[in-house]
């Protein structure tokens, strides 16, 4: 099943007029207390209520905008704050605006949370009527912030697949960028057409495209008019915010729509996050949590904007053919028909964050680090030099000589953490540690990793060899003149070696070595291992294939455990020894 994802980064600046035209300046104040209303939205609309110009002031409060001709009025618009709006007159100079705004009870205190629900239609104006629009405030004020007043970001975001139930990352993609990227993420659906089809597009191969709500698909008259809203109370991960849930209307039952809960601050007025998930969607892709994740921030200067994203789409495999979508003429709408015997086979999450922003103010603001950070070591020493990685990720780091290592800016969920001492890889089997470990969102987890110990791999590879006390490991590996492995190659060692020359050890009974030969086998890496060699006695290896060989001699330097030989013998039938 081919999935598609919300769409690409970009950036949106709203079309003025090309005229030159009168311009408004002035300055929102708080009516109270008289001090400045950062992130209110500044719009000159005209007689039919069509927006013509638009601005956000800043941590001053202060804005200007252009007054195309049309421009008949000022709308004042702020989450927390009652509207205003301000006539206005052309030809006459308007001087210094001074606008003031009347700022709402607490949102917590001016509504009473019920599950009472209410639609398009309603002629009960409630409480979640009340939310809505200071929802709406808000999305209206990130969608202007990104129009006016852009910022300098960098920007992270990531695809990647997931497995079902324990949710590892199995395979992911990260790209970061830099530039003024103010739009995350785009619907590549009009409004208008999500609310008449839904968020999902299928295709006549079975290829199927989910669309994610941005705010400008929130904002559109054309959500609100096929959902309904209630007022939902805060739960564990939504302290001190209060929600405003929304659903599709009845006659969306059956084609695919999104509900979910936009949540705001409850005491400061500022949009939090909002959570959606998909609706008529088969069991096994709801169950999975379909559906995605966007989180607002606010800054001092009335900046709004989305600083992170995710969605999250079950791929599911079909066990008998799935029903197609059918049009219901009896009510003029789409018909889809659930398939029960659809099942998870993988979760693909696609999203990203803004990793820090600075707006042309100077105010500046740089994103909590989400870090794995820990140690590695080995036989109780630091195991340097080690890589460090996230499996299925392009995450990855080198152990410095503590053994520290540190892998930032990491995608929250679960992973595996594997350390790999990659230093003799060309002549043995790495040595290799993993650990389950969880990327928690803004925090550093700290974490202990131990590789093996050398004597444990070199357990391994003498298991079968001789190894007297005091002896060393030759590592070897046979490559031709290109360099490339060559496991076609016989190689033979002797060496002539007391091993403790001629001291007996302390072993029940005296360890002497006059000589010693044997056969070596090479893997398929043209790799060998010689356990039990005597240092500083001479070895002589003899490479064969066939009718030709080469010989060479190599020592194992005196206090060394091993020594390591990368030899190309320049082996070709019929040559003489050499």
């Amino acid at each position: 099943m081919r999935l598609g994802t919300i769409g690409a980064l970009a950036a949106a600046l709203l079309a003025t007029s090309g005229l030159r035209a009168q311009q408004a300046r002035g300055v929102v104040v708080d009516s109270a207390v008289g001090a400045p209303v950062p992130g209110a939205v500044v719009m000159a609309v005209d007689s039919a209520g069509a927006t013509r110009a638009r601005t956000i002031t800043g941590a001053t409060g202060r804005f200007a905008i252009p007054l195309p001709p049309s421009a008949a009025t000022l709308s004042v618009i702020r989450i927390g704050y009652s509207p205003r709006r301000v006539p206005l007159r052309h030809g006459v100079d308007l001087g210094e605006l001074r606008i003031a705004m009347r700022r709402l009870p607490p949102m917590l205190e001016a509504v009473r949370v019920t599950g009472r629900e209410l639609c398009p239609g309603s002629p009960e104006r409630g409480a979640a009527f009340a939310l809505w629009d200071q929802a709406r405030a808000g999305l209206l004020a990130a969608i202007v912030t990104r129009e006016a007043k852009p910022a300098d970001a960098n920007m992270l975001s990531f695809e990647r697949t997931v497995s079902p139930g324990d949710e590892v990352v199995q395979r992911m993609r990260v790209e970061t960028r830099s530039g003024r990227t103010t739009r995350p993420f785009v619907s590549p659906l009009s409004p208008t057409t999500l609310a008449q089809h839904g968020y999902l597009q299928e295709a006549d191969d079975g290829s199927r495209v989910f669309v994610a709500p941005d705010a400008d698909v929130l904002l559109d008259e054309s959500f609100a008019s096929v959902h309904c809203f209630h007022l939902q109370s805060a739960d564990a991960e939504h302290r001190g915010e209060i929600g405003l849930a929304f659903a599709p209307i009845a006659a969306h039952d059956t084609m695919v729509d999104v509900a979910g809960v936009i949540w705001m601050d409850a005491a400061q007025p500022a949009l939090r996050t909002l959570d959606f998930r998909y609706t008529s969607i088969e069991p096994a892709a709801r169950d999975a949590n379909a559906g995605g994740d966007i989180h607002f921030r606010t800054m001092p200067n009335g900046v709004s904007f989305i600083d992170r994203w995710a969605l999250r789409l079950p791929a599911l495999s079909m066990d008998r053919p799935r029903d197609r979508t059918v049009r219901d003429p009896a009510h003029f709408r789409e018909r889809r028909a659930t398939n029960f015997a659809a099942r998870v086979s993988a979760i693909v999450e696609t999203g990203g964050q803004v990793l820090d922003a600075t707006w042309g103010d100077g105010i500046a603001w740089r994103a909590a680090n989400t870090a794995i950070h820990g140690r590695l070591t080995s036989a109780g020493r630091p195991a340097a030099g080690a890589v460090v990685a996230l499996e299925g990720t392009s995450y990855h780091t080198v152990a410095d000589a503590a053994g520290a290592f540190a892998l930032d800016h990491v995608v929250p969920g679960k992973y595996t953490l594997v350390a790999t001492d990659t230093t003799l890889l060309a002549y043995i089997e790495e040595r290799r540690a993993t650990q389950s470990v969880r990327a928690v969102r803004d925090s550093v987890t700290q974490l202990a990793l131990v590789l093996p110990r050398f004597a444990e791999i070199v357990e391994r590879l003498c298991r079968g060899q001789e190894q007297p006390r005091n002896t060393a490991i030759l590592l070897g590996q046979i490559v031709n003149e290109r360099g490339v492995p060559d496991p076609t190659v016989h190689v033979a060692a002797d060496w002539l070696a007391d091993v403790n020359r001629g001291v007996p050890v302390d072993a029940g009974r005296a360890l002497l070595v006059d000589k010693a030969s044997r056969d070596v086998d090479l893997d398929d890496q043209g790799r060998f291992t010689l356990c039990g060699v005597a240092p500083e006695r001479p070895i002589h290896l003899r490479a064969s294939r066939g009718r030709a060989s080469a010989d060479t001699t190599i020592k194992v330097p005196e206090d060394s455990t091993f020594k390591t030989l990368r030899w190309d013998p320049h082996l070709a039938d019929g040559a003489p020894h050499r």
